[in-house]
């Protein structure tokens, strides 16, 4: 019995070892950024002011805006985009007096797509959105 275990272990401890090296093996991954907080200021009687707080010069955000925050029927809609670094963005009231905007990160779901290219923002596993048009054929004129 005494032998059967020394065997165990001889045949198990290598095993052992090569998992602990191919874990160690795997570099750390960085933090994700942190999600951006915003701040609103009034420009003027239609025009407001939206500052990303604690935003990082190497980040892409987007702006989203909503009329209602409980009512299902108003769902976040695309504000606007801006480029690397950009922190400041601007948004005009123009048929509505009120509403809640959010900023987020360009890839919600993590999977390397951003979201205006993904068939699903919110689910990794659905990558990039693809359209094929197999009827009509080419060259097809509608009226």
């Amino acid at each position: 019995m005494n032998q059967g275990r020394k065997i165990l272990i001889g045949v198990l401890s290598p095993v052992l070892v090569l998992i602990t090296l191919a874990i160690a093996q795997v570099p750390p991954q960085p933090p994700p950024p942190p999600l951006p907080a915003l701040k609103i200021s009034l420009l003027s009687t239609n025009q407001v002011l939206l500052q990303i707080t604690n935003g990082l010069s190497t980040e892409l955000y987007e702006v989203y805006r909503r009329l209602d925050l409980v009512d299902p029927a108003y769902e976040w809609v695309f504000q606007t985009n801006g480029v690397a670094g950009q922190t400041n963005f601007t948004a005009t009231f123009d048929e509505f007096v009120a509403g809640f905007f959010k900023a987020t990160l360009p890839d919600w779901d993590a999977d390397g797509v951003p979201n205006w290219q993904d068939g699903d923002p919110e689910d990794p596993n659905v990558l990039t959105l693809s359209i094929t048009i197999d009827s009509p054929a080419t060259g097809t004129i509608f009226n």
